[in-house]
Protein backbone atom coordinates (compact mmCIF):
# COMPACT_ATOMS: atom_id res chain seq x y z
CA UNK A 1 0.00 0.00 0.00
CA UNK A 2 1.51 3.65 -1.04
CA UNK A 3 1.12 5.60 1.80
CA UNK A 4 0.63 9.35 1.11
CA UNK A 5 2.41 12.45 2.52
CA UNK A 6 0.05 14.37 4.83
CA UNK A 7 -1.83 17.49 3.80
CA UNK A 8 0.22 19.09 6.22
CA UNK A 9 3.16 18.54 4.32
CA UNK A 10 4.39 22.10 3.23
CA UNK A 11 7.11 21.30 0.56
CA UNK A 12 7.08 18.96 -1.90
CA UNK A 13 10.43 17.65 -1.15
CA UNK A 14 9.86 17.09 2.59
CA UNK A 15 10.67 13.72 4.18
CA UNK A 16 6.77 12.21 3.56
CA UNK A 17 6.70 13.47 0.26
CA UNK A 18 10.45 11.70 -0.64
CA UNK A 19 8.55 8.34 1.28
CA UNK A 20 5.95 8.44 -1.53
CA UNK A 21 8.18 9.19 -4.21
CA UNK A 22 10.39 6.51 -3.60
CA UNK A 23 7.40 4.27 -2.76
CA UNK A 24 5.49 5.38 -6.52
CA UNK A 25 9.19 4.83 -8.27
CA UNK A 26 9.42 1.40 -6.84
CA UNK A 27 6.12 0.27 -7.58
CA UNK A 28 6.31 1.70 -11.10
CA UNK A 29 9.75 -0.76 -12.03
CA UNK A 30 7.74 -3.76 -10.13
CA UNK A 31 4.53 -3.52 -12.33
CA UNK A 32 6.66 -2.64 -15.40
CA UNK A 33 9.14 -5.32 -14.82
CA UNK A 34 5.99 -8.20 -14.17
CA UNK A 35 4.29 -6.91 -17.10
CA UNK A 36 6.74 -6.08 -19.56
CA UNK A 37 9.33 -8.86 -19.54
CA UNK A 38 9.75 -8.67 -23.64
CA UNK A 39 8.47 -5.32 -23.80
CA UNK A 40 11.53 -2.97 -24.71
CA UNK A 41 9.85 -0.06 -23.50
CA UNK A 42 8.26 -1.28 -20.40
CA UNK A 43 11.57 -2.62 -19.76
CA UNK A 44 13.36 0.92 -19.89
CA UNK A 45 10.57 2.76 -18.06
CA UNK A 46 11.17 -0.15 -15.15
CA UNK A 47 14.87 0.56 -15.19
CA UNK A 48 14.24 4.34 -15.38
CA UNK A 49 11.75 3.86 -11.91
CA UNK A 50 14.20 1.68 -10.50
CA UNK A 51 16.81 3.80 -10.48
CA UNK A 52 14.85 6.31 -9.49
CA UNK A 53 13.46 4.60 -6.16
CA UNK A 54 17.10 3.59 -5.44
CA UNK A 55 18.22 7.47 -5.43
CA UNK A 56 15.82 8.10 -3.18
CA UNK A 57 16.31 5.45 -0.67
CA UNK A 58 19.81 3.34 -1.36
CA UNK A 59 19.84 1.54 1.22
CA UNK A 60 16.06 -0.29 0.66
CA UNK A 61 16.84 -4.06 -0.30
CA UNK A 62 13.38 -4.58 -2.24
CA UNK A 63 14.27 -1.06 -3.94
CA UNK A 64 18.13 -2.72 -4.81
CA UNK A 65 16.37 -5.90 -5.74
CA UNK A 66 14.09 -4.31 -8.34
CA UNK A 67 17.03 -2.36 -9.59
CA UNK A 68 19.25 -5.43 -10.73
CA UNK A 69 16.16 -6.96 -11.82
CA UNK A 70 15.02 -4.47 -14.22
CA UNK A 71 18.98 -4.21 -14.97
CA UNK A 72 19.18 -7.55 -16.16
CA UNK A 73 16.15 -7.71 -18.08
CA UNK A 74 17.05 -4.25 -20.14
CA UNK A 75 20.36 -5.54 -20.92
CA UNK A 76 19.32 -9.59 -21.79
CA UNK A 77 16.59 -7.77 -23.99
CA UNK A 78 14.41 -10.59 -24.50
CA UNK A 79 17.36 -12.77 -25.88
CA UNK A 80 19.17 -15.49 -24.28
CA UNK A 81 22.88 -13.93 -24.13
CA UNK A 82 25.61 -13.39 -21.73
CA UNK A 83 25.62 -10.47 -19.47
CA UNK A 84 28.18 -8.73 -18.90
CA UNK A 85 27.58 -6.13 -15.25
CA UNK A 86 29.88 -6.86 -13.02
CA UNK A 87 27.82 -3.41 -11.06
CA UNK A 88 24.78 -5.06 -11.44
CA UNK A 89 26.32 -8.64 -9.84
CA UNK A 90 27.81 -7.16 -7.54
CA UNK A 91 24.29 -5.18 -5.91
CA UNK A 92 22.71 -8.82 -6.48
CA UNK A 93 25.30 -10.28 -3.85
CA UNK A 94 24.77 -7.46 -1.59
CA UNK A 95 21.22 -8.12 -1.84
CA UNK A 96 21.22 -11.91 -1.03
CA UNK A 97 23.92 -11.06 1.99
CA UNK A 98 21.07 -8.44 3.14
CA UNK A 99 18.44 -11.16 4.26
CA UNK A 100 16.10 -13.59 4.00
CA UNK A 101 16.64 -15.73 0.36
CA UNK A 102 13.30 -17.47 -0.77
CA UNK A 103 12.92 -19.67 -3.82
CA UNK A 104 11.58 -16.94 -5.99
CA UNK A 105 14.81 -14.92 -5.19
CA UNK A 106 16.80 -18.01 -5.55
CA UNK A 107 15.88 -18.87 -8.73
CA UNK A 108 16.01 -15.35 -9.86
CA UNK A 109 19.85 -15.11 -8.52
CA UNK A 110 20.35 -18.19 -10.51
CA UNK A 111 19.12 -16.72 -13.85
CA UNK A 112 21.61 -13.45 -13.03
CA UNK A 113 24.40 -15.89 -12.31
CA UNK A 114 24.16 -18.81 -15.38
CA UNK A 115 23.98 -15.78 -17.48
CA UNK A 116 26.83 -14.04 -16.01
CA UNK A 117 29.30 -16.78 -17.41
CA UNK A 118 31.56 -19.42 -16.35
CA UNK A 119 32.85 -17.99 -13.32
CA UNK A 120 29.44 -17.95 -11.88
CA UNK A 121 27.98 -21.14 -12.85
CA UNK A 122 28.50 -22.77 -9.15
CA UNK A 123 26.20 -20.00 -7.33
CA UNK A 124 23.81 -20.09 -10.13
CA UNK A 125 23.77 -24.19 -8.95
CA UNK A 126 23.95 -23.21 -5.35
CA UNK A 127 20.82 -21.20 -5.97
CA UNK A 128 18.80 -23.98 -7.61
CA UNK A 129 20.01 -26.21 -4.60
CA UNK A 130 18.39 -23.63 -2.25
CA UNK A 131 15.19 -23.02 -4.50
CA UNK A 132 14.88 -26.63 -4.03
CA UNK A 133 15.63 -27.27 -0.78
CA UNK A 134 12.61 -24.50 -0.26
CA UNK A 135 10.30 -27.05 -2.11
CA UNK A 136 11.16 -26.03 -5.76
CA UNK A 137 10.20 -28.59 -7.75
CA UNK A 138 13.48 -30.30 -9.48
CA UNK A 139 12.26 -30.99 -12.70
CA UNK A 140 10.59 -27.63 -13.28
CA UNK A 141 13.74 -25.55 -12.05
CA UNK A 142 16.31 -27.03 -14.31
CA UNK A 143 13.57 -27.15 -17.34
CA UNK A 144 13.75 -23.99 -17.15
CA UNK A 145 14.63 -22.92 -20.88
CA UNK A 146 16.65 -20.07 -19.49
CA UNK A 147 19.11 -22.21 -16.86
CA UNK A 148 19.28 -25.02 -19.46
CA UNK A 149 20.41 -22.60 -22.05
CA UNK A 150 23.16 -21.30 -19.66
CA UNK A 151 24.08 -24.07 -17.33
CA UNK A 152 23.07 -27.10 -19.85
CA UNK A 153 26.76 -27.88 -20.97
CA UNK A 154 28.03 -27.95 -17.05
CA UNK A 155 28.69 -31.33 -15.70
CA UNK A 156 26.61 -30.71 -12.47
CA UNK A 157 23.74 -29.87 -15.23
CA UNK A 158 24.01 -32.97 -17.11
CA UNK A 159 24.22 -35.24 -14.40
CA UNK A 160 21.04 -34.23 -13.09
CA UNK A 161 19.46 -34.20 -15.89
CA UNK A 162 20.31 -37.73 -16.57
CA UNK A 163 18.39 -38.06 -13.48
CA UNK A 164 15.45 -36.64 -14.54
CA UNK A 165 15.17 -38.83 -17.26
CA UNK A 166 16.09 -42.10 -15.89
CA UNK A 167 13.77 -44.36 -13.66
CA UNK A 168 15.71 -42.39 -10.33
CA UNK A 169 13.11 -41.56 -7.87
CA UNK A 170 11.96 -37.84 -7.35
CA UNK A 171 13.67 -38.19 -3.90
CA UNK A 172 17.33 -38.80 -5.06
CA UNK A 173 16.92 -35.96 -7.93
CA UNK A 174 15.99 -33.85 -4.85
CA UNK A 175 18.82 -34.98 -2.58
CA UNK A 176 21.63 -34.96 -5.32
CA UNK A 177 20.19 -31.06 -5.94
CA UNK A 178 20.44 -30.43 -2.18
CA UNK A 179 23.75 -31.46 -1.70
CA UNK A 180 26.67 -29.20 -2.68
CA UNK A 181 28.93 -30.02 -6.10
CA UNK A 182 31.91 -32.06 -5.56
Amino acid sequence: MIRRPPRSTPLYSSAASDVYKRQVHNNRAFSSMQFGQNVDSLLKQALKSARLARDLDPGSREIRLNWVLARFLVAMGGKPKSFNDPECVKELRAVLADGVVDADLSIKAAWIFSASGPKSHDEAFQHIRHAVNLGRDPKSVLQDPFLRMHLGMHLEYKVVEKMISGPKSSTKLQLQLMSPAR
